[in-house]
């Protein structure tokens, strides 16, 4: 937003119990710890479904007594989807049931926006059944298309990487389904194995 619309923001506020940010050199000028909360208009959450950071750190106080109204990105709702799996710990189940609320239709007149990545099957569900939207309320973000930027960086970690690879970020468990995907590769002709590697980037447990 800021490389696009830089008009549009006044600052990128971070919560001060969650320490320095990396890699952000370039955006140095707009982080705050105390932003202007009297003369914003709208506060964007970057992510509500993280279970590791309480709520209060990403969903200020400030901002709500302010009036300032919210739009939320929803990266996955996979935790909200499969609550046995991913909200196991009492702790998480308390933070995932938080934000879900969060991104509950609101209490107030203003509609919370709700930008959600990713195409699967549980992506594709009726968003407003799940989290009770309208559907005018909802947009549907497509992935960044930055090809040769994302190839560059893969490459200078992935010795020998060639263009036209396959590329799987994930998790290693069993909605996953890695098995059936080194299966399915390795059932592949030759001549597209040759052509198109298999690159699989996520953590891996012994």
């Amino acid at each position: 937003m800021v490389r696009r619309h830089p008009e549009m923001v006044s600052s990128i506020a971070v919560h001060p119990e969650l320490g320095p940010l990396e890699g952000v050199d370039d955006l140095k000028s707009w982080v705050t710890t105390s932003p202007d909360w009297a003369s914003a208009s709208v506060l964007h959450l970057s992510s509500v479904f993280e279970p590791e950071v309480p709520v209060r750190a990403f969903w200020p106080r400030q901002a709500t007594a302010h009036g300032v109204l919210t739009a939320v990105t929803v990266y996955d709702l996979i935790p909200d989807v499969f609550p046995g799996w991913y909200l196991e710990d009492p702790g998480s189940a308390v933070v995932g049931g938080a934000a879900g609320k969060l991104c509950a239709p609101p209490t107030r007149a203003d509609p919370v926006g709700i930008g959600q990545t990713g195409h699967g099957g549980a992506a594709r569900r009726p968003r407003e059944t799940r989290l009770g939207h309208r559907q005018r309320h909802l947009r549907s973000l497509p992935p960044p298309r930055v090809r040769l930027v994302a190839f560059e960086t893969a490459r200078r970690g992935v010795e020998g990487l060639e263009p036209g690879f396959v590329f799987y970020q994930g998790a290693f468990n069993r909605r996953k389904n890695v098995d059936g995907l080194l299966e399915a590769y390795a059932q592949l002709p030759r001549t597209l194995v040759d052509r198109h590697q298999l690159v699989i980037a996520c953590d891996v447990a012994p």
